[in-house]
């Protein structure tokens, strides 16, 4: 019980690390997309 309880906090931990990292990626992601546009645009 306890061993799985550990598992289950370490597995959520990761979870949460990986959800933070994907929108760290979006940001990065949809900034570099704003960027074109403007360069699309002052063009």
């Amino acid at each position: 019980m306890l061993a799985g309880n550990m598992l289950s906090k370490k597995v959520g931990r990761n979870a949460v690390d990986i959800i933070e990292k994907c929108k760290e990626i979006q940001k990065k992601y949809l900034s570099k997309n704003i960027d074109l546009m403007r360069f699309e645009v002052t063009q």
